[in-house]
């Protein structure tokens, strides 16, 4: 299996007050991978895990095989600071998850 990875602290994506982090294999949730994974994640300010995204992907015959998956923390006592940062400015903000948006159709696509 190969894995990217870049440390804590050094978010692969930040935009809007969003940060995320790939993470190292620790963090990989399953028992069963594909040949390479990518598993990116979110922080809050009390540095508990948020949330994750893993990405695998491997060639099979006829183009590649690639599964998205989404994880969540149940036990966090506050959401990532840019959540809070749009509560701030918008109490009545509607948050959309990404599992409601077409993300994982665009990361399967690239």
């Amino acid at each position: 299996m190969i894995s990217e990875f870049v440390g804590k602290g050094s978010p692969v994506f930040g935009g809007e007050g969003i940060e995320i982090h790939r993470l190292g294999l620790e963090y990989f949730p399953f028992t069963y991978a594909l040949s390479h994974v990518l598993v990116e994640g979110v922080f809050n300010d009390k540095d508990e895990f948020v949330d994750m995204t893993v990405h695998m992907w491997q060639d099979c015959e006829g183009g590649c095989s690639h599964i998205t998956a989404a994880v969540a923390s149940t036990t966090v006592f506050e959401p990532p600071h840019f959540v809070k940062e749009i509560l701030a400015k918008d109490p009545h903000a509607r948050l959309q998850p990404p599992s409601t948006t077409d993300h994982a159709e665009y990361a399967a696509s690239r």
